[in-house]
């Protein structure tokens, strides 16, 4: 009896140690903070991880065929970035004494990365690509070229886009969600009402290359935002992983910044649930990489692009402490205001369900598949 409650035991916590083949990508640029770090987090907790997101966070149109002289989003592919952050990895890595993951293994050993105006690798991490375009066109190419040319064994799991910053692109998103969705893969979409535009190199905010789990060992309202994120995708994978149904989550969080919401922390385990079918989604044709593109790899002209003044980034608290003056007779009775007008509101059916979720400081789970199976009860049991 004893011997069969031991295989109970070690098969439930198997299975949730048995690392998953993951494509994330993201409506921001490659190289923002969230997705960033959610990759090293995956990778840390041994899931096998592909990223691939836009070089650039806004696309005016569809082009790209153009050359790539500022090294793309924050200079991140300019000779000087990439010489220093491989320098500082080389110091890091002496001062770092623990035992390696195989997948950090991996990702040290030398390689030429494929580099063209159109899609290529980072220098620092063989399984992280950019594409020169937008996020659709994205997804698309990483599914229809990248994977099987690059990784033709690797089966994925599951797709992630996210963890996004900003509200602006949900229907952007919802599409994202139903053309993977229409591909056969369980999708989950992750995105928060704050946008902060952060370099994940950012020395200020981050520690650079040291172990894979100390990026975000600095104590800032970003790192414990990102750490609030982490732990949020970790428990939907978790409760994705109980069902062999392809569906998809859109996942809305609301601001957990202290001069922007007037939500507790704790309120953000609350989940409201709205299950609806995938749109069809219009593919474009399927595109197809020049010749010339896969016989030479195209060395970037690396100019830097002209300065602009950079704004500084507020730093704000990101849990409200209920004990404070603060909360006890300011933030109470608006909080108690915005229920009344929420209530108000939805009794004049005004509000959309999005709207509804952000006020009430629920998190706001679209629920994307079959329209004949109840996804939520198995969410949320």
């Amino acid at each position: 009896m004893k011997s069969a409650s031991l295989i109970i035991v070690l098969s439930y916590a198997l299975s949730f140690t048995v690392g998953l083949n993951i494509i994330l990508t993201t409506t921001d640029n490659w190289v923002s903070k969230n997705v960033r770090m959610l990759y090293t987090h995956l990778k840390h907790h041994d899931h096998n991880v592909i990223l691939v997101g836009p070089l650039y966070q806004e696309h005016e149109d569809d082009t790209t065929n153009r050359t790539i002289e500022d090294g793309g989003e924050f200079g991140h592919l300019l000779d000087v970035h990439q010489i220093y952050f491989k320098n500082l990895k080389k110091v890091n890595k002496r001062r770092v004494r623990n035992v390696k993951s195989k997948s950090e293994i991996e990702q040290e050993e030398p390689f030429t990365p494929v580099s063209t105006n159109y899609y290529g690798q980072d220098p620092l991490d063989k399984n992280v690509w950019y594409v020169n375009s937008n996020s659709n066109t994205t997804l698309q190419f990483t599914l229809n070229n990248i994977i099987p040319e690059y990784y033709p064994s690797f089966n994925a799991d599951l797709v992630i886009i996210g963890p996004n910053e900003g509200l602006e692109s949900q229907a952007e998103i919802k599409e994202l969600v139903s053309l993977s969705v229409n591909s056969t893969f369980k999708t989950l979409a992750v995105s928060t009402q704050d946008n902060h535009g952060i370099y994940y190199q950012d020395e200020k905010y981050f520690n650079i290359h040291p172990s894979s789990h100390d990026h975000l060992s600095k104590h800032n309202v970003f790192t414990r935002n990102i750490h609030y994120l982490n732990r949020k995708v970790d428990q939907l994978i978790k409760k994705m992983s109980t069902t062999k149904e392809v569906f998809g989550l859109n996942v809305v969080i609301p601001s957990i910044n202290h001069d922007d919401s007037h939500c507790m922390i704790a309120k953000h385990h609350d989940m409201s649930y709205e299950q609806m079918k995938p749109t069809a989604v219009q593919k474009e044709a399927e595109i197809t990489v020049q010749d010339h593109f896969k016989e030479q790899q195209q060395k970037f002209n690396l100019e830097a692009r002209s300065e602009h003044d950079v704004q500084e980034i507020e730093e704000r608290s990101t849990f409200v402490d209920e004990y404070s003056n603060y909360y006890k007779h300011v933030l109470k009775h608006y909080r108690e205001l915005e229920q009344e007008l929420a209530k108000e509101a939805l009794q004049k059916r005004t509000l959309g369900p999005l709207e509804q979720v952000l006020r009430s400081c629920h998190v706001a789970v679209n629920v994307i598949g079959n329209e004949n199976v109840d996804l939520r009860e198995v969410l949320t049991s």
